[in-house]
């Protein structure tokens, strides 16, 4: 546990300092273009798979990674809700972009 608090104590005097114009930015609102859906392993980090920053993806996570097939939202709502909208959309390991002609999303080989 020690080793999770020295962690907190680095990020504020390094990381923090670092980015601290970024998080300035997005203090008050967020517009990431990317959701990532991914299993809820503490193996599986979406920033640090992606390289991404604070502010760049939207995730979710929950077992097995699951996307639930579309209907009525009787059941599933919070997943449901958050995949409307997005420019891309990654899925543990397969990456999709929406066409916005054929009004769906597309897997990215």
């Amino acid at each position: 546990m020690e080793n999770l608090f020295q962690g907190v104590k680095e990020f504020t005097k390094e990381d923090y300092r670092r980015l601290k114009g970024l998080f300035r930015n997005i203090a008050h609102s967020q517009h990431p273009y990317t959701l990532f859906i991914g299993c809820s392993d503490s193996r599986v980090v979406p920033h640090l798979i992606t390289s991404a920053l604070p502010g760049e993806l939207f995730v979710i996570r929950n077992i097995a990674n699951i996307v639930p097939p579309y209907k009525k939202p009787e059941e599933y709502v919070a997943t449901r809700s958050a995949i409307l909208g997005w420019y891309y959309i990654i899925e543990t390991g397969e990456v999709f972009n929406y066409n916005k002609e054929e009004k769906r999303f597309q897997k990215i080989e």
